[in-house]
């Protein structure tokens, strides 16, 4: 049996609890056998390998509740992008899979792709012929006809429509539904509005349920929200107050009925953070530009507002930056945990989100998210200084999935 040790400056469990000085993890194989405070019981034997990491912080490895792994990131439209093809499709996702594994997060769930371009990577993954997160897939999301994202091919219409559609998807390795409950940026849809009735939406989610399949769902609309929450639905994705095109509207009444739930959610700050940041990257802004910039600033503002009300109307939060969507990067899960953070989420708080927290959301926590015996060995290491700037966990030190270490850096 393969056994390593790690020495951290400061471990973080990932469940909320308080820095440990001088914590130590020990793995034997693949998974965690203990964490220890300052010295290990009965001592190291002598074949243990001993991983230094007294001048960082050591946690979790991060688990990723929302991106799209067939888009690029670096701007284009996804229904331009999706015009590629399959093959262009699954070699972007590979590429964006190694890339988010380099980062740190070794969990991520696709919400949503086409064909079977993500479960294809996943197998790869699995045979050791690409590198990436473990992946938790939905395969398409599913779509009213010519709804938001139709383009990834799960369009279903009507209780009986949708029930089938889910029960295709299990058939084909799909771990969780996913479902757009509004419009969204796709030409024709309309974000502010539902895309299925309540009777269509408590279907899907019974279905889900009784596949033993989580369901989140995509909502832009309060109204939406409150349907998916009240239904039974385990997330809402954007958790969103739109009342039109641009405009939205947070109404406490709502999300206090959401929130009683008690539903995970991710508010996908990142999209407004990165494009923001690219255009303030541009030598020469177009008016188009400026006036992108004044509605992105507007809408990261609200929603930072949105995530700090629901939070008190007790909805959970997890993150989930949309990867893959316009030029919301693969790389950038220290800023989703970072924003939320400055939605009013303690750094605790912020990090659990991005690692235990986030893995409950998908189910997963007897697996991955935490530093706990039993658990698989997937743990990161950043520099001393990311607790008192979140965005700084993208200083990555060690990445290590499976006891397998892949990322190491003096």
């Amino acid at each position: 049996m393969a056994k390593i040790v790690v020495r951290a400056g400061t471990l973080v469990d990932g469940l909320g609890n308080p820095p440990v000085r001088d914590g130590i993890v020990v793995i034997v194989d693949d998974r965690i056998m203990g964490v220890y405070e300052g010295s290990v019981p009965g001592g190291i034997s002598d074949d243990a390998q001993v991983i230094d990491l007294s001048d960082a912080v050591v946690l979790p490895g991060l688990v990723c509740c929302h991106s799209h792994l067939n888009l690029p990131g670096d701007g284009p439209l996804p229904w331009d992008f999706v015009k590629e093809g399959e093959g262009v499709l699954a070699v972007t996702s590979a590429r964006n899979a190694k890339t988010a594994l380099m980062s740190g997060v070794t969990t991520m769930r696709d919400n949503g792709g086409l064909g079977r371009t993500t479960f294809d990577l996943r197998r790869a993954i699995e045979l050791g012929y690409a590198d990436g997160p473990r992946l938790v897939l939905c395969g398409q999301p599913i779509t009213i006809t010519g709804g938001h994202c139709h383009y990834f091919g799960g369009e279903a219409d009507g209780v009986e429509g949708t029930v089938q559609k889910i029960r295709q998807l299990g058939k084909a390795g799909a771990d969780y539904v996913k479902v757009m409950g509004t419009g969204g940026g796709s030409p024709g849809s309309l974000s502010w509005r539902r895309q299925y009735s309540r009777e269509e939406m408590a279907a899907m989610v019974a279905e889900a349920h009784r596949s033993g399949r989580k369901i989140t769902v995509h909502c832009l609309s309060a109204d939406a929200m409150v349907d998916a929450a009240e239904t039974g639905a385990d997330q809402v994705e954007h958790a969103g107050f739109f009342t039109g095109p641009t405009a939205q509207e947070f109404n406490w009444e709502l999300a206090q009925r959401a929130g009683a739930t008690g539903v995970y959610a991710s508010a996908t700050n990142c999209v407004s953070y990165y494009t923001l940041k690219t255009l303030r990257a541009k030598e020469t802004l177009t008016a188009e530009d400026q006036n992108l910039i004044d509605y992105r600033n507007r809408m990261l503002e609200q929603n930072l507002y949105q995530v700090k009300k629901l939070t008190e109307a007790g909805m959970r939060f997890v993150a989930g930056p949309d990867s893959g969507w316009l030029w919301t990067t693969f790389d950038c899960m220290a800023d989703e945990i970072y924003l939320l953070q400055q939605a009013g989420l303690s750094t605790l708080d912020a990090i659990s989100a991005g690692t235990g927290r986030a893995a409950e959301a998908l189910g997963v926590e007897s697996r991955v998210g935490a530093l706990k015996p039993g658990l698989m060995a997937d743990i990161i290491a950043v520099g001393t200084n990311a607790l008192d700037d979140l965005r700084k966990l993208s200083d990555v030190r060690m990445v290590m999935k499976g006891g397998r270490v892949l990322v190491r850096q003096a």
